[in-house]
């Protein structure tokens, strides 16, 4: 059951990249810029980090196609000349929040790989190193959240959707395994939550196209 959940978390986030990497390319959505270069380099983290902390093979399935498929859309940003750094104030506030808290569990990891700790305190330093980077998530999320708040026509629900389903597979596959502690339970609970803001908030866009602009979204 965990790998058959594991799989079936990887298949789903992988289809919503591929729909989601070919509108992009189209140009028939527009990926928030700053949340995808946070994205870029702190999914690959989390990889890295869950791996660390004692997670399955098929834990790490999702978020080593997350990794990957976020540099991919990063890299279409990029090719679009959209990868930029942020203009606004609050991305600018976003982006720095995640430079310093990716900082900060980096340094907490490299500590955590001394002698100079206990192995009561490299339990705690895991389980303080993956609530931070819980936090530099959530931190990652807010401008896209704010954007598809303002203009839900850049997105489309359906990926996001995709990607939710995913995250409450690999929350099942989760618990099923033998090996699972609460605190693997962070980052998929988490992003569940996130992806279906997202899916929520751009499913607007749906509405707006069917019967018209809803309050707070901008006409075209």
């Amino acid at each position: 059951m965990e790998w058959a959940f594991g799989f079936l978390s990887g298949i789903l986030q992988v289809a919503g990249y591929l729909y989601y990497a070919g509108k992009a390319w189209k140009r028939q959505i527009e990926p928030n810029p700053t949340s995808w270069i946070m994205w870029g380099y702190g999914t690959t983290l989390i990889f890295l980090l869950e791996a660390d902390s004692g997670a399955s093979g098929a834990m790490l399935i999702l978020p080593a196609a997350c990794a990957l498929s976020s540099i991919a859309v990063g890299f279409i940003c990029w090719q679009h000349g959209t990868l930029q750094w942020p203009a606004e104030k609050w991305a600018k506030a976003s982006l720095y929040t995640d430079l310093v808290l990716t900082a900060t569990y980096l340094g907490s990891w490299t500590l955590l790989g001394t002698s100079l700790l206990t192995d009561m305190q490299k339990e705690r330093a895991d389980i303080t190193i993956l609530v931070i980077g819980g936090l530099s998530t959530l931190v990652t999320f807010i401008p896209m959240l704010i954007e598809t708040w303002r203009e839900p026509r850049n997105e489309q629900p359906w990926p996001w959707v995709a990607w939710t389903a995913a995250y409450a597979a690999l929350i099942v596959a989760t618990v099923s395994s033998p090996e699972w502690n609460w605190y693997l339970l962070l980052y998929p609970v988490q992003c569940l939550v996130l992806h279906a803001a997202v899916a929520g908030l751009s499913r607007r866009r749906v509405l707006a196209d069917t019967f018209g602009d809803p309050p707070g979204v901008p006409g075209r």
